[in-house]
């Protein structure tokens, strides 16, 4: 199949907007000031980072981690042959040479410290980013002549809303109470806090959690059914998966310094065993009744809402001229500048939930476009709705503008829009037809059924 200088020109800026993007990240506030009696002592220290290594420096890592995984999916998906896994070779030696530029930066800077930790975490994370989405490829690809309840796998959107919950359920949104005195390795700082665990927050339920689990076990169970899983059997797995993953998740995430919450664990248990019935209630009746566009439109409109409810919880509105003017500070306006404040894992789980949350959005686009043509085609209901979620935060309290959110965000969607339309799946035409007049009144018009794109094979 020829490759047109179009495509190829897309794949170049989508690139370099993302090297742009992490030069940005990593090279802000640099204040260079070369001394040549500075240098060797700092690469010194830049090669015996290994050996002295601190809780802050694996948080930093974990942040390289996921920056640099972005850089590895977007050199994938931008691949114009179908060899996706050499691909992923070729993306870790760029992400491990833009690495070794940014350390190289950094010796030059008083103010930051370059090291070789970062660039095996850079490069790590850029395989790892490359690898993920080769095998979501992979998968999906396989998935292309199954039947599925809205024209695309149903693991997309639950694999992606299931990540995103446990990622909640590890750094909660308001999870602000850390343990005193946490230290050690990852072992150690599990036993201060099950050492440091009440019984009694047995009764601290997170309620405001619950809108937010309950869709988890909905998707699983859809995932299973399409599949061929028995929905009984399908309620029981996903219902005994999450009470076992929301104990281990709420032990585990003394890591992060939060404390043992066993309401909390209580309340995602039951929500995903509570989405999982009503999926098996839901689904077999839903899927009679709602059929054609009319089901994927139902299905965007009600995530959307949950969207929405996850990023403005908890919806106290915060008018004061302080607030307003904080939120257009230029520190929101950089990328990842927001978020390097917090020296946490939170600041790393945010940006993956956003991404993942996105991308369903994007893969259901790209088989059932809002519109095939005019300014709702294609991806830019995703972007439109990406801005207008992000500037809500202006007037809510204890929620801020970023940036950064918005990139991810839009990022998450072009990739599952990209991914699912390059496996050859069908656009099966409008989600929103336009009205049109006829002798009997107004009716919506029939759109044509897109053609069938010739998929990529992955290699």
């Amino acid at each position: 199949m020829a490759i047109g200088a179009t495509q190829r020109r897309v794949a170049l800026t989508a690139r370099s907007c993302y090297v742009v993007l992490i030069f940005l990240a990593t090279l802000t506030d640099l204040h260079p000031h070369f001394v040549a009696s500075e240098v060797p002592p700092r690469l010194l220290r830049a090669v015996t980072s290994l050996m002295d290594m601190s809780a802050r420096d694996a948080v930093d890592g974990v942040r390289n981690i996921a920056l640099f995984a972005g850089f590895g999916a977007v050199w994938v998906v931008t691949s114009l042959s179908g060899r996706i896994w050499r691909s992923a070779w070729h993306a870790a030696l760029v992400g491990s040479a833009i690495s070794l530029i940014v350390e190289a930066c950094q010796l030059v800077s008083p103010v930051r410290v370059a090291s070789l930790v970062d660039v095996t975490t850079n490069t790590a994370g850029t395989l790892v980013g490359a690898w993920m989405i080769c095998l979501l490829i992979v998968w999906v690809y396989g998935a292309r002549r199954r039947k599925s309840f809205v024209g695309i796998p149903a693991f997309l959107f639950a694999g992606s809303y299931a990540v995103s919950t446990a990622m909640e359920a590890f750094t909660p949104l308001f999870g602000d109470t850390l343990l005193s005195r946490m230290s050690g390795g990852v072992v150690d700082r599990i036993e201060q806090a099950w050492r440091e665990m009440q019984a009694s927050s047995v009764f601290d339920l997170r309620w405001l959690d619950l809108p937010i689990f309950v869709p988890a076990g909905f998707f699983l169970v859809a995932a299973t059914a399409e599949l061929g899983m028995p929905y009984r059997s399908s309620w029981l797995i996903v219902a005994g998966a999450g009470a076992v993953a929301s104990v281990v998740i709420e032990v585990v995430h003394g890591v992060a310094g939060q404390p043992i919450i066993w309401g909390a664990a209580l309340v995602h248990a039951l929500s995903v065993a509570a989405g999982a019935w009503c999926g098996t209630w839901i689904l077999p009746r839903g899927s009679r009744r709602i059929r054609g566009r009319e089901r994927p439109m139902v299905l965007l409109c009600a995530y959307l809402a949950l969207v929405v409810y996850w990023s403005w919880r908890p919806f106290y509105p915060d008018l004061s001229i302080t607030s307003l003017r904080e939120q257009f500070s230029a520190v929101h306006w950089i990328p990842l500048q927001a978020l390097s404040v917090r020296v946490d894992l939170f600041s790393v789980t945010d940006i993956v939930s956003q991404f993942l949350l996105y991308l369903p959005v994007g893969a259901l686009l790209a088989v059932w476009p809002v519109r095939l043509r005019g300014p709702w085609r294609s991806l830019l209901p995703a972007v439109y709705f990406a801005i207008v979620l992000e500037a809500g935060k202006i007037v809510i309290a204890e929620r801020f503008f970023d940036i950064t959110h918005i990139l991810i965000q839009v990022a998450g969607a072009v990739i599952g829009w990209i991914v699912v339309r390059r496996s050859g799946f069908t656009v099966y035409g409008e989600m929103w037809p336009p009205a049109q007049t006829t002798s009997s009144g107004w009716r919506p018009r029939e759109s044509e059924r897109g053609k069938r794109r010739r998929p990529v094979r992955p290699s």
